[in-house]
């Protein structure tokens, strides 16, 4: 790769006005100077647009906006983003994300020859106490996949599967796992960036995003049709942890059968929140009410898809 080569940083956004000046302010700040940032809207209805604009009129580095009139979904908008781009590396960022100052010139830095990508560490902003429960007690760690691209090489290896929404990640990163075994590419870690990830604020945020998760399974389960992907299907009567007991409480009909269907998933929830209390996660005892929010939506999301067709992003 060639000294200083043009950063093409990639946002995707969908009514993203909450978070989204906290990201563009952060790249305003990076150290690293040869930078071009393209920001593709899939379809926001509130002021994205506007805080765009605003930003492209006082920026040290070029804006380049991209707008899809109707949402087409995360894949084809962070595709888009990179087929609009004309940078050497591309960076690819979720518009809730914020970064150290010297993010962007400490991953450039990390590439050698054989270098298709770098990694970031990864730090939760924990904002609310919905976002601490779902970084604490559900530990949810992302995969070990770059975010600092050398373009040629990920023009090699395919862009993210546009049939896909939910899984389009681990799909990606089966894809470049067998890449580098083939093409012996490196994979590195670039200790002094380090990206701030949002989880959910909310409850409600929780569901949505796991209502979409729910649409978009099928096509991730056929293209990905592995024994350990569809044990993820057993967490979708996870619902029935509040039933079974709600519903031997009030004494109704095959009570005891619902639950029986219950056990379970409520012993695997004790199991769980005993080992959070055991290892002083002050959030623990709220797992319970995180999990059936989650799998709920995962739920409803399935039965969308099933019986209306809905896809991942509608």
């Amino acid at each position: 790769m060639k000294e200083n080569p043009l950063v093409s940083v990639i946002i995707p956004a969908k009514n993203e006005e909450r978070f989204l000046p906290g990201l563009l302010n952060s790249l305003m700040n990076q150290t690293y100077e040869n930078i071009e940032i393209i920001l593709v809207d899939d379809g926001s209805t509130d002021r994205t647009p506007k805080i765009v604009n605003d930003f492209r009129s006082k920026s040290r580095f070029p804006i380049k906006y991209v707008r899809h009139e109707m949402s087409k979904g995360l894949t084809i908008t962070r595709n888009d983003g990179i087929k609009n781009s004309s940078g050497d590396v591309i960076v690819m960022f979720d518009a809730d994300n914020e970064v150290n100052n010297d993010y962007i010139k400490k991953g450039v830095a990390t590439f050698t020859e054989n270098t298709i990508g770098i990694i970031p560490i990864y730090s939760n902003t924990n904002d609310t106490v919905v976002e601490r429960c779902i970084a604490s007690i559900l530990n949810e760690k992302p995969l070990e996949m770059p975010l600092f691209w050398d373009k040629k090489e990920l023009e090699k290896l395919g862009y993210w599967d546009e049939s896909l929404g939910f899984g389009g990640d681990r799909d990606m990163y089966k894809r470049l796992v067998e890449y580098r075994k083939k093409n012996n590419r490196d994979v590195l870690v670039s200790d002094n960036s380090i990206l701030y990830v949002h989880h959910p604020h909310t409850l409600r945020e929780l569901f949505r995003q796991q209502q979409y998760y729910g649409r978009g399974m099928y096509y991730f389960l056929k293209k990905n049709p592995e024994p350990k992907n569809f044990l993820t299907l057993f967490r979708i009567g996870y619902p029935i942890v509040f039933i079974g007991p709600l519903s031997l409480l009030f004494g109704i009909k095959y009570s005891i059968v619902l639950f029986a269907m219950s056990l379970p998933y409520i012993l695997i929830e004790l199991k769980r929140t005993l080992q959070g209390l055991m290892n002083e996660e002050i959030y623990a005892l709220l797992m319970i009410l995180i999990d059936g929010v989650k799998w709920l939506g995962l739920t409803i999301g399935i039965i969308e898809f099933l019986l209306f067709g809905k896809k991942y992003r509608e």
